[in-house]
């Protein structure tokens, strides 16, 4: 199996520093990208996006990633989101929802499920 590449889409510098940091710990590279502007490159198929759900992103992160006609998939994450801010998030195409603050396990985990149908 491929070893995942994960992209974070968050503009809260701090917030994605923890989480870059936390996945280092747990073995895993990040590449941060302040906003969707900075997704300019193609992505892997194997790439997980890690995208702060605000302001709309997810949709936005999901249509460039059609673009793009890759198979990476999104993982959208929020601080005490709603239940229809996550639903929102799946119906636009988001893999998974994780509830932030959460660990670089549940992070990984919820990679390799969303990505378990392109092996």
């Amino acid at each position: 199996m491929k070893r995942l590449k994960f992209i974070l889409v968050d503009q809260d510098r701090p917030r994605a520093a923890a989480i870059s940091e936390a996945l280092g710990r747990h073995g895993r590279g990040v590449t941060v990208a302040e906003s969707l502007a900075d997704l300019v490159h193609e992505p892997a198929a194997r790439s997980v996006i890690l995208t702060a759900d605000e302001g709309g992103a997810i949709p936005r992160v999901v249509e460039r990633l059609k673009q793009f006609r890759v198979g990476a998939k999104v993982i959208a994450f929020a601080e005490d989101p709603s239940p229809h801010q996550i639903v929102k998030a799946l119906a636009a195409g988001a893999a998974d929802y994780l509830h932030w603050p959460c660990d670089a396990a549940s992070i990984v985990a919820a990679a390799h499920a969303a990505t378990a149908a392109n092996d």
